[in-house]
């Protein structure tokens, strides 16, 4: 999967996943507990679009 079929048109960068953990492990994140964070471009909003095979 690339940037044609991510929902935010783009991928997600290793420093945008470092960043993620950052939030949770610094004081801006320490209300959240027992959730999951996606760091996803969107995918688990809409699912990921099915393959277009040849017939």
């Amino acid at each position: 999967w690339n940037e044609t079929n991510s929902p935010l048109r783009r991928t997600v960068t290793q420093a945008e996943v470092g960043k993620s953990a950052l939030y949770l492990l610094s004081d801006l994140g320490s209300g959240v507990t027992g959730e999951i964070l996606h760091v996803d471009a969107g995918y688990h909003v809409i699912g990921m679009k099915g393959l277009d095979l040849p017939e």
